[in-house]
């Protein structure tokens, strides 16, 4: 085993982005560092290249309305940075954070699925200098005036794209769409480790993960976190090349080393093929505090 397995890296893997994959909200940018299965937010996910020419990326998937159900489990600071965080974005549809019921970012993409009124939408983003530019499958289009950004409407979701080095903001905002509604390839599709890793993520209060472009034996991972009041549960998976790529001692070891550890509670490691799955409870006011935490933006 690779040394990142490690009992403290293991930890990490599924910890040490909780305010990233837990608190990243509208996240919507390549440099995410993260609802399970063959439904939900795998629609959405296009097989790389369509949206931005990447060989591979992570998403970041967040029920908000969990998220409030336990504004007060977690760290005060950490909860009001997350949400002016979400809300300075939202605003400019006319939304706040307690519109909202999910988020879900992958590279320069954010699906937002709310409750709020299109017509209201509409005026408030053409007050914020949008302008209506195309109508996509059921979606209006608009074009921020420095055509960095646009967002789709339809009747329960906002779909916010930004411009990258391969499509406009709108050809962004399209791509999505056309994912969702199966014009586009998926990536859970076109990549067996990306959908090993998403039959095997289920679906948390945060859900994120990705495929691994690089030259270890280590080919995908991602984590959940649920949240259920003082105590949240974080499992995390790795996907390795093969079987034989994850020695059984070593996650045996691994099981050794967790238990004894005095940084989490329920510690568990085990192996199924060539997938590691890490859990452990951890207090859920450590969620986006040290070794727990960080921000990204949208």
């Amino acid at each position: 085993m690779t040394d990142e397995l490690s009992r403290r890296a293991a930890i990490k893997l599924g910890a040490a982005t909780a305010g990233v994959g837990a608190m990243g909200g509208l996240a919507g940018c390549s440099s995410i560092p993260f609802i399970g299965g063959g439904g939900g937010y795998t629609n959405w996910l296009a097989e790389p290249g369509v949206v931005a020419d990447d060989d591979a990326y992570r998403f970041s998937w967040t029920d908000a309305q969990q998220v409030r159900n336990n504004e007060d489990e977690f760290d005060e600071d950490v909860y009001d940075s997350y949400e002016s965080f979400n809300e300075e974005r939202l605003d400019q549809a006319g939304l706040d954070y307690d519109d909202v019921n999910t988020f879900l970012s992958f590279q320069t993409v954010t699906v937002v699925d709310a409750s709020f009124d299109r017509d209201d939408v509409a005026d408030e983003l053409e007050d914020n200098d949008y302008e209506d530019d195309t109508d996509h499958e059921g979606y209006t289009i608009y074009l921020g005036d420095s055509e960095f950004r646009a967002v789709g409407v339809s009747g329960s979701d906002l779909i916010y794209g930004r411009r990258n080095s391969d499509n406009d903001a709108v050809e962004v905002v399209e791509a999505a769409i056309d994912t969702n509604n199966g014009d586009e390839d998926r990536y859970v599709d076109e990549n067996d480790d990306f959908a090993e890793l998403t039959s095997n993520l289920g679906t948390g209060t945060f859900t994120s993960g990705g495929t691994i472009d690089n030259d270890s034996d280590q080919v995908a991972s991602g984590r959940t976190i649920s949240v259920n009041g003082e105590i949240s549960s974080v499992e995390a998976i790795s996907v390795f090349d093969e079987a034989d790529d994850l020695d059984q001692d070593d996650v045996d070891d691994l099981q050794e080393e967790g238990e004894d550890s005095n940084d989490v509670d329920n510690f568990s490691a085990t192996k199924t093929g060539r997938v590691l799955t890490v859990s452990y409870d951890v207090d859920t006011d450590e969620i986006g505090t040290g070794e727990f935490g960080g921000f990204v933006g949208f």
